[in-house]
C-alpha cells in the first residue's frame, strides 16, 4: 500500500510500521504544535463515531500534509478512547472505523481486498463468474465462520451457503462486509491501550468534548443500558446454564451457543464471558 492507502486504512499492520518509522513518540504527538491538525482530526474521529459516521477524506498522493494528518489522527483517537475506557465508546468507535472502511472497500479492486485480507490471515482466491463476469471470492469455511458468526442475517449462516471442498464462494461486496467484521474485531480487541496517566492528563482538553458527547449519546439510549450487568435479571435458562458451567457440568452445544450469544449480545466482552 502507498501512504494514501495507509491513511485510509490505518488499522493495517503496514500502517503501524509506517507511523512507527516516522519517529513520532506519544509525547511529540501530544505536544508538537505542528501536529495540532492531527490531534483535532483524532478527536473528530471519536466524536463522529458517536454522532454518525467517520468521514474519510480523499487526499491525493501529492497532499503529504493531509496524509500525515490522517495517519497520525488514528493513534491519537485510540489514545482518547483508551483514556476514557468506556465499553460503549470502545464498541461504537471500533464499529464506526470498520463501517468507514467498508464504505471504501466496496469501491476497491478485488486485488486490493485480497491484499487487505492477508493482513488478517484470510487467504481468499478470486474467480470470474463466466455468466455475469462478476468477481467472486473463495475462502475456507473456517475463515468464513470466524468472520460471519457475529452477523445476524440468516443469509450469512453457513447452512445457507454453497460449499465445495471446504470453501465458500461469496461476492465482492460480501467479502468487503466480512472484512468489516475483521476490522471491527481488531480495533475493538486492541482497546483500551495501556496509556500512562500523565498522557491522559495532557489530553484533558480533547477528552472534555468527547466525554460530553458520550454522555449525551448515553442519555439518548437511557441510563439503564449502560449500567453494570445484573445477572439476577438473566432468563432462568441462562442462570441455570451459568450455574452448571461453574459447577463443571458439560453443556450441550446448543446451550453453550445460546448462553454465549446472550452474554455477548447484552454487551459483555469475550474476556468477561470466558471469565
Amino acid at each position: 500500500m502507498d501512504s494514501r492507502d495507509l491513511a485510509l486504512y490505518p488499522f493495517v499492520s503496514e500502517a503501524s510500521e509506517y507511523v512507527g518509522g516516522l519517529g513520532f513518540s506519544p509525547e511529540k504527538l501530544l505536544s508538537s504544535r505542528a501536529l495540532d491538525s492531527a490531534r483535532m482530526r483524532g478527536k473528530e474521529r471519536v466524536i463522529q463515531s458517536l454522532t454518525g459516521e467517520i468521514e474519510k477524506p480523499s487526499p491525493s498522493g501529492s497532499e503529504e500534509g493531509k496524509i500525515l494528518t490522517e495517519l497520525l489522527s488514528y493513534p491519537f483517537a485510540r489514545i482518547l478512547v483508551s483514556c476514557i475506557d468506556d465499553q460503549f465508546l470502545t464498541r461504537k468507535y471500533a464499529l464506526a472505523e470498520a463501517k468507514a472502511a467498508y464504505k471504501l472497500l466496496k469501491t476497491q479492486q478485488p486485488e486490493f481486498l485480497q491484499e487487505l485480507g492477508l493482513d488478517f490471515q484470510i487467504n481468499a482466491e478470486t474467480y470470474e463468474n463466466m455468466e455475469t463476469h462478476d468477481i467472486l471470492f473463495d475462502l475456507h469455511f473456517t475463515d468464513y465462520i470466524k468472520l460471519a458468526t457475529t452477523l445476524k442475517d440468516l443469509n450469512w449462516k453457513l447452512v445457507n451457503r454453497k460449499m465445495k471442498a471446504g470453501h465458500v464462494r461469496i461476492s465482492k461486496e460480501e467479502f468487503a462486509r466480512l472484512l468489516q467484521e475483521a476490522i471491527r474485531s481488531r480495533i475493538q480487541n486492541a482497546l483500551p491501550l495501556a496509556v500512562p496517566e500523565e498522557i491522559c492528563e495532557a489530553c484533558t482538553p480533547h477528552l472534555k468534548e468527547v466525554h460530553e458527547t458520550l454522555e449525551e449519546k448515553k442519555s439518548d439510549f437511557g441510563v439503564g443500558e449502560f449500567q453494570k450487568v445484573e445477572s439476577e435479571l438473566f432468563p432462568p435458562c441462562i442462570v441455570q446454564a451459568i450455574a452448571n458451567v461453574r459447577a463443571g457440568v458439560n453443556l450441550a452445544h446448543s446451550m453453550r451457543f445460546a448462553m454465549t450469544s446472550f452474554l455477548l449480545n447484552i454487551g459483555m466482552t469475550v474476556d468477561e464471558v470466558v471469565a
